[in-house]
């Protein structure tokens, strides 16, 4: 008698083919000059509108796609609506000089910390009584990189932080970064 093991369903590469891209692909932005939530590049290139009230759903969709099914980072970006209130969102560009090696400048310590200062620096203005917690989403580069396009040569890094749990306007959000740096 033969044993057989059970294998786990192969998961497909292309993004397109699971609930996230499909979700996504049906969230188009076309038309030039169309309001979009996110911009992606890679493989899920593009303009996209997420609207509010889908925006928890497509949270769902995005952790199952990283963290339950662990694959690999997209490279969406989520566009800043000046005129209205949105997600936090905090991004950390670094640039070095090009003489310099090209490895991370940072540790997750720092980001860390960063976090820490910026969720003190929120309960200073807001009353977070009625949260069981906030969640706070890191994103980097696997590495930092040497930018060949700018007249003068750089080393660049960045970390982009969201936290879904909390919308503000524009204002609030540079007040708070500002006082976090």
């Amino acid at each position: 008698m033969v044993s057989r093991t059970t294998m786990p369903p192969t998961l497909t590469d292309n993004v397109l083919e699971t609930p996230l891209g499909n979700f996504l692909d049906s969230h188009r932005a076309i038309e030039k000059g169309e309001a979009c939530s996110f911009t992606g590049m890679g493989a899920m290139k593009g303009k996209f509108m997420v609207k509010d009230d889908e925006y928890p759903h497509f949270l769902d969709l995005l952790h199952e796609y990283l963290f339950t099914q662990q694959r690999r980072p997209l490279n969406l970006v989520e566009q800043r609506r000046c005129d209205a209130c949105t997600p936090i969102l905090i991004d950390l560009d670094f640039k070095y000089p090009a003489e310099r090696a090209i490895q991370r400048q940072f540790e997750m310590s720092h980001i860390y910390a960063f976090v820490q200062e910026y969720t003190k620096n929120i309960t200073h203005f807001y009353d977070l009584d009625g949260y069981k917690s906030i969640r706070f989403f890191v994103t980097l580069r696997p590495a930092p990189y040497e930018d060949k396009k700018a007249a003068a040569r750089s080393i660049k890094d960045g970390v982009h932080i969201q936290c879904p749990d909390s919308v503000l306007s524009s204002e609030h959000q540079q007040v708070l970064r500002h006082r976090s740096l």
